[in-house]
């Protein structure tokens, strides 16, 4: 996985906070698009999209179709893991500078 498509994904598209949530949770645990959108207080809309994303990037991955699907890490994403959490450490500090 590109560190540049990384960056697009969670720190200069509009939406990256609410996916690298999606990632924080799915990296604890599998979930379900439902399920997701309860844990996170959001539409079940609104997590579809982030997922559509995500999905499209390989950075995540589903088992089942779409209506009972569940999601994981891919294991590129697995493997990056580390460098996510620079890259998501770097934005919130840069967050709380600005702010």
């Amino acid at each position: 996985m590109n560190k540049k498509l990384l960056w697009w994904i969670f720190a200069v598209s509009s939406g990256g906070k609410v996916r690298a949530r999606i990632l924080h949770i799915l990296k604890d645990k599998p979930s379900t698009c439902s399920q997701l959108a309860k844990e996170l207080n959001l539409t079940y809309q609104t997590i579809r999209y982030h997922l559509a994303i995500l999905l499209e990037n390989k950075v995540i991955v589903s088992s089942g179709d779409t209506s009972i699907a569940i999601y994981f890490l891919s294991d590129e994403m697995e493997g990056e893991w580390g460098e996510f959490m620079r890259i998501w450490e770097r934005i919130e500090k840069t967050r709380k500078t600005i702010y």
